[in-house]
C-alpha cells in the first residue's frame, strides 16, 4: 500500500454513492471505490449498463457517480473515484473502447472524434454539457474484468510482498477478516490498525516488504499495488509485447538501469529491505532488477514463478552450494580478446547459439563458459524456491572461478533461465566484473547488448 495512506473505511457514511471502500491520504485527499459484481456476463460495461436506471424511479450508475462527484468536490479539488467490476468492457461501445487500460481513464481519449456520438449521449443522460462531462470523467477510473480467481491471485502476491502467510488457510482468514470488518460498527481502520489486524488473523512469514512493478514489454494491470513503478514500454520497438526485444534507442538501456537503481535507493531510504518484483519483462531486465536490489545493498528479493514465489532468503546454507556442485561448466577458448563470456542455461543450453553470435559479432572474448545444472538442462532442473536461490549462488561461485582462471576484466552474459532465476542471479552479482547483458532476439537471430551492470 502507498506510503501516504493513513486510513481505510468500508461503507463509509457521507461518501455519496461511492462508499464501498474509502482510502484516506496524508494530504487530506481520498480515493472512493464502488464495487459492482456481475451475476452473469450478459451486460458488459458500456452505455446501456451505465445509464440503465436501477429500480423503479432509481438513478443510473453513471448518474450516481456524477452526483457523488458533485457532492465530494471541495473547491478546486475533485474526488478520486473508481468503479471496480468483474464485468468486461463492451468492445462495441464508442466511448468505453477508448478506455486507457494503464490509467483506467477515458480522458483524454473521450475527446476524440470517434467518441462524439457516445459523448453526446452521456452528457444528455446527465443533463450537462460535454465540457462538464469531461471534467467529471477526469475524476473517474474504471477497473474492469476483475474476476474472483484473478483477484485472489493478486491478493496472494500482495500478501507475499507484505511478508504475510499466503497459503489457502491464510487467504480464507483474510476473507473472514474483511467480512467481520464490514459487519462491525466502526468501519474505519488506520493503517497501523489494519496491519496489526491482518498480521494477527493471517500470520506473518517474513519481515514486511514492498512490491515493485516494472512495466517493460507490457503494462501491469494493477500498477497501483506497487510502492515503486518503473515504466518504459514505449521505449521498445513494436506493438506486440511478445515481440518487443529492442529499444528504439539502445543508449536508453543505461537510463533505464538508473531508474531501477534510483527506485531501489528510495525504498532503502524508507527502510524497506525486502521486495517482490512483478511485471512483464525479458531476462536482461530481470537480471538488472536483481542487481539494483542486490544482497550486498541490504535487500532480499523475490518473484513469482508460476504459482510459487522464488525468494533469495530461501537459499541453503553456504556449505551446500560453496563447492558449486549444483552446476557444471563447459569452457570454449575463442581467442578473440581478453573478456569472459558466460552463458547460463536451465531448461536449455544456449552454448551453441551464443558462441555463434560471439564469433559472428567478433566480440572481444577469449573464453566462453556455459553453466548448466549438474543434472543437465531440463524443465524440471529447478523445483522450488530453495533450489532456485541456491542455484543462483552456485552459478555466481562458478563465475568467480572462471574469473580466477581467465583474469578477465569484463563479462558478457547470455541467459536462458526463468525470469525469477535471472532476478536471483543479479541479486547475487557482487565482487565480479562489469557485465554486459545480452537480449536473445529469437532462434537464429542472434543477440543484442542491453544493460552494462557494475560489479
Amino acid at each position: 500500500m502507498e506510503p501516504d495512506v493513513v486510513a481505510v473505511t468500508v461503507e463509509r457514511p457521507d461518501s455519496g454513492n461511492v462508499d464501498d471502500v474509502v482510502v484516506e491520504r496524508a494530504d487530506g485527499s481520498a480515493e472512493y471505490t464502488q464495487v459492482k459484481h456481475a451475476v452473469d456476463a450478459k451486460t458488459p460495461v458500456g452505455h446501456r449498463w451505465l445509464t440503465a436506471k436501477q429500480g423503479a424511479g432509481g438513478k443510473s450508475l453513471l448518474k450516481k457517480f456524477y452526483d457523488s462527484y458533485r457532492q465530494l468536490s471541495v473547491g478546486t479539488r475533485a474526488p478520486d473515484m473508481c468503479l471496480v467490476t468483474d464485468r468486461e468492457i463492451d468492445p462495441g461501445d464508442s466511448v468505453m473502447r477508448l478506455l486507457d487500460r494503464r490509467t483506467g481513464r477515458l480522458v483524454p481519449d473521450i475527446r476524440r472524434s470517434e467518441a462524439d456520438e457516445g459523448r453526446r449521449h452521456w452528457a444528455e443522460h446527465l443533463e450537462i454539457d460535454e465540457g462538464e462531462l469531461v471534467r467529471f470523467l477526469e475524476s473517474l477510473r474504471f477497473s474492469t474484468s476483475r474476476s474472483f480467481p484473478d483477484e485472489e491471485k493478486r491478493a496472494r502476491v500482495l500478501m507475499i510482498a507484505a511478508g504475510l502467510n499466503d497459503d489457502q488457510r491464510a487467504l480464507d482468514s483474510a476473507h473472514g477478516l474483511v467480512r467481520e470488518w464490514v459487519q462491525q460498527r466502526d468501519r474505519r481502520l488506520t493503517i497501523a490498525e489494519f496491519r496489526d489486524r491482518a498480521e494477527e488473523r493471517v500470520g506473518r512469514r517474513r519481515p514486511p516488504g514492498a512490491l515493485v512493478v516494472i512495466e517493460a514489454i507490457d503494462d501491469d494491470p494493477h500498477r497501483d499495488d506497487a510502492a515503486e513503478v518503473i515504466h518504459f514500454v514505449n521505449k521498445y520497438r513494436g506493438h506486440d509485447p511478445h515481440l518487443r526485444r529492442e529499444l528504439h534507442d539502445p543508449a536508453q538501456w543505461q537510463a533505464i538501469n538508473t531508474e531501477i537503481t534510483e527506485a531501489a535507493e528510495r525504498l532503502r531510504g524508507r527502510g524497506v529491505g525486502r521486495v517482490l518484483i512483478r511485471g512483464a519483462m525479458r531476462l536482461p531486465v530481470w537480471f538488472a532488477a536483481g542487481a539494483a536490489f542486490r544482497h550486498v545493498r541490504g535487500f532480499e528479493v523475490a518473484a513469482m514463478e508460476g504459482q510459487d514465489a522464488w525468494a533469495s532468503e530461501d537459499a541453503a546454507p553456504s556449505s551446500t552450494h560453496g563447492n558449486g556442485s549444483l552446476v557444471q561448466t563447459n569452457n570454449t577458448e575463442t581467442g578473440l580478446g581478453p573478456d569472459l563470456a558466460i552463458a547460463v542455461g536451465i531448461a536449455t543450453d544456449p552454448h551453441d547459439e551464443a558462441l555463434k553470435h560471439i564469433e559472428t559479432a567478433e566480440l572481444p572474448i577469449g573464453t566462453f563458459t556455459s553453466i548448466t545444472p549438474s543434472s543437465g538442462p531440463s524443465q524440471t532442473a529447478i523445483g522450488s524456491s530453495a533450489s532456485a536461490a541456491t542455484m543462483a549462488i552456485s552459478v555466481r561461485h562458478a563465475i568467480g572461478r572462471a574469473l580466477i582462471d581467465t583474469r578477465a576484466e569484463h563479462i558478457h552474459l547470455f541467459l536462458a533461465t526463468p525470469g525469477a532465476l535471472a532476478l536471483l542471479l543479479g541479486h547475487r552479482w557482487n565482487a565480479l566484473r562489469t557485465t554486459t547483458v545480452y537480449e536473445h532476439l529469437g532462434i537464429g537471430r542472434g543477440y543484442t547488448p542491453t544493460f552494462v551492470v557494475g560489479s
